[in-house]
Formats: structure tokens, C-alpha cells, sequence
């Protein structure tokens, strides 16, 4: 069986001359060392024809970036929101309900895991420190190095993250000021951080609908972290296998 094709989505970066789609190397080289395929979807892509990257595309990875426009879900923007891109929201937010209603296999990391709760119908909090009490510096791997294991999470039993990952806990690396606050109706919470904060969801019944807070990408040398996307490449094959493109 050929290995599977992972479509990915990109941030867009406003340089003096051009604007650029770009993304960080770790995610397509997970995507490769799990037996992926990675290749980038420009923001550029139309809405309208997003269905058809299932005929070659047998996943979706909603990588990290830009902060999601606040009117998506109906909160109000803080002075903390960074940049935001609409083409990009847009892109995302229909590749996320497109692979709810057809089994499309999805793993969303940082704001790819947000998203998958608001283009289902949850909120955000748009800025943690402002809005949620905690002791854990949620952007502590930024400031520091993007490998620093920050705090744990506690993973739910009986979910299929806990089947991946067959632990109860984790430590993992943390650069977000956004969290899921509101979850969506349809969705479960598969783990959180010791202060309560959401980090991981999936939805009940899919194939893979998977989303973590952290960035699995940047520890592929912890057996955990690279089951993942691992197991996010085997449901790709197996939607592939099912004959839903090709």
C-alpha cells in the first residue's frame, strides 16, 4: 500500500516584497518519519473545491500559528490577539466540518486543536493569562526552547488518546496564549493540565478526530509524543483502503 498523503495547512507571513505560505519543517518531517506524505495546502486553495483534496489527500494535519479571528466565536478581541489571517480561518474551518460529516481523518495541534472546537461551535479563551486562573506559564516552550517540557497533562480514560498514548499522564511542551474554553457540543475533552485547562478533545465515533494543545511535533524522540502521529498515519491508510478516493 502506498503510503498516505497528509494534507497540511500553512501560516502566511507578510514580508516587505510578498506575502509567503510557510510552515515549520517539524511537522512535515513527523508527518514523514510516522510513513506520511506531507504536502502543504496554499490559503489560496477555493473554499468551494476543498472537498476535492479527498481525492489525494487521505488526512488533514491544522498545524499552530496565527490566532483565530475572535468573531468566529463570537467573543470579543483582547489587545493580546496577534495576528490573524481570514483565507486561512476559512480554509480551516471548512476542512474541519468537512472531515466531521465524511470520517476524513484530522489531527489538530495548538491552534489546528482550537479550531477544531470552534468550527464545531466552541469558544476560546482569547487570552489565558487574562481570563483563566492558573500557576502554569502556558507559553513557557516559546520563550524557552520549543523541545522544554513544561507541565503534565492528565489523560481521560476510555478516550482514544488514552488508547494511544496507553498513559494517564504526560509532560509536555506549551506555547499557546489561546485555550478551548467553551467545548463544543459533539466533542469530548481527552486531557487537561493539572490547573484544569483543556488540551486535548476528540470526536466520539469518528475514525481520527483528534486535537492536542501541545506541540507533538517538536518531540518525536519521546515514544508517546511520535504514537500520535503514528496512529493519525494508520487511520489515514485505513481511509485510503476504505476506497473513499482513488
Amino acid at each position: 500500500m502506498k503510503n498516505p498523503v497528509i494534507g497540511i495547512t500553512v501560516s502566511q507571513k507578510n514580508l516587505h516584497w510578498e506575502r509567503s505560505n510557510y510552515i515549520p519543517t517539524d511537522y512535515t518531517r513527523a508527518i514523514l518519519a510516522a510513513g506520511g506524505i506531507p504536502q502543504l495546502i496554499p490559503l489560496e486553495y477555493p473554499l468551494d473545491q476543498l472537498i476535492e483534496l479527498q481525492a489525494e489527500c487521505a488526512g488533514i494535519l491544522l498545524t499552530g500559528g496565527e490566532d483565530i479571528e475572535p468573531g468566529l466565536y463570537h467573543r470579543l478581541t483582547h489587545c493580546s490577539i496577534q495576528t490573524t489571517c481570514a483565507e486561512r480561518d476559512a480554509t480551516e474551518f471548512t476542512l474541519t466540518r468537512l472531515a466531521a460529516e465524511t470520517g476524513w481523518p484530522i489531527l489538530g495541534i495548538c491552534r489546528g486543536h482550537q479550531m477544531l472546537n470552534v468550527a464545531l461551535g466552541g469558544t476560546l479563551y482569547t487570552h489565558i493569562p487574562a481570563q483563566f486562573n492558573t500557576d502554569i506559564d502556558h507559553q513557557a516552550s516559546e520563550y524557552k526552547d520549543h523541545h522544554f517540557l513544561a507541565h503534565t497533562v492528565i489523560i481521560e480514560k476510555d478516550t482514544s488518546l488514552n488508547t494511544i498514548l496507553r498513559t494517564e499522564s504526560l509532560t509536555v511542551n506549551t506555547r499557546h496564549h489561546q485555550a478551548v474554553k467553551d467545548l463544543a457540543n459533539n466533542l469530548r475533552v481527552t486531557a487537561r493540565a493539572t490547573d484544569g485547562l483543556i488540551e486535548g478533545i476528540e470526536l466520539p465515533g469518528h475514525p481520527f478526530f483528534l486535537g492536542v494543545q501541545w506541540h507533538p511535533e517538536c518531540l518525536q524522540d519521546i515514544e508517546s509524543h511520535k504514537q500520535i502521529f503514528t496512529r493519525f498515519i494508520d487511520a489515514a491508510r485505513e481511509f485510503s483502503a476504505g476506497g473513499k478516493f482513488g
